[in-house]
């Protein structure tokens, strides 16, 4: 067991399995650690039922104490050795932090600590930016980020930076803070409901009248238009925001084929969006807002 407690508030946590019947297993990972002066106890992790806990022995020995949420006759009681030099840790681990990137370089800021690292450029790197500027957000806001990846120590200006390098990119969660919980309406998955187009408020008398659209994750579009059904697709690349089309069904009506049509023609007329709140807002090349969306149930 190798343990490095990080003045940072990091700790870095590799096990080693060896048995004569198999190969050798690694399990190896990261998190926030905490100090109870009362107790004279190291506490690793944040997930109540999932700390890990060592008593502080002495200057120079931790000794493990309990594992929550494990079966206590299992756990191996063992004492850690203050060794001479840090362990440099290379190893390959669970992440989640904010994620963004800015003028051709990116950042990563650990959920449990709150601890920055700048994001090397190999590895997964190109496909975790690609996801970046294909998921929608708003420009200039990080996402919750879900990899695998190792803190390495980079050369920098004569000296040397850690820096994160993802091994395996998994996920992107939009509109979502470190905890998982929603910061505002997301783009995709909202019903977003047409309240406003070309500057005129609209006065919808029942749910069934009301003009939406929808966004899934896989880039498609539905949505129904006052008279017909409208799908499609559409394209996000980093502020760029483009739809393509098509009305499902072609039925005439009197009251609603104007009103459809204009939903259409500013669909044709969008390049970027913003979400702010419960709020969807369209515009269009000149940054000139063309229409706004409520979410709705």
């Amino acid at each position: 067991v190798v343990l490095n407690v990080r003045p940072d508030s990091l700790y870095q946590l590799r096990k080693t399995y060896q048995s004569a019947q198999g190969p050798v297993k690694v399990d190896a990972q990261m998190g926030r650690w905490r100090f109870s002066p009362d107790d004279n106890l190291l506490l690793l992790g944040k997930e109540k039922g999932r700390l890990k806990t060592y008593l502080v022995a002495g200057n120079e020995v931790l000794r493990f104490v309990e594992w929550e949420g494990t079966d206590s006759k299992s756990q191996i009681q063992y004492e850690l050795v203050r060794a001479p030099e840090v362990d440099a840790f290379g190893d390959v681990v669970k992440m989640r932090g904010m994620f963004e990137t800015r003028e051709g370089e990116s950042q990563f800021t650990d959920c449990s600590s709150g601890v920055g690292f700048k994001v090397g450029q190999g590895g997964a790197y190109q496909t975790t930016v690609q996801n970046y500027m294909n998921t929608p957000h708003d420009a200039e806001v990080p996402l919750l980020l879900s990899i695998m990846g190792s803190v390495q120590r980079v050369e920098d200006f004569e000296s040397f930076k850690e820096t994160i390098f993802i091994d395996q990119f998994r996920r992107f969660y939009p509109n979502r803070d470190c905890d998982g919980n929603m910061i505002k309406a997301s783009f995709t998955g909202t019903y977003w409901l047409l309240e406003e187009i070309n500057g005129v408020v609209l006065e919808q008398e029942t749910a069934e009248e009301a003009l939406f659209l929808t966004f899934d994750p896989d880039r498609t579009l539905h949505g129904y238009g006052g008279c017909n059904q409208i799908s499609g697709t559409y394209l996000i690349k980093g502020d760029v925001f483009l739809f393509n089309r098509a009305a499902t069904t072609r039925v005439a009506c009197d009251s609603g084929m104007g009103l459809e049509n204009r939903l259409l023609r500013m669909l044709d007329e969008t390049e970027t969006y913003r979400v702010e709140g419960d709020e969807l807002t369209l515009l269009d090349q000149k940054d000139q807002v063309l229409a706004r969306f409520v979410a709705g149930p």
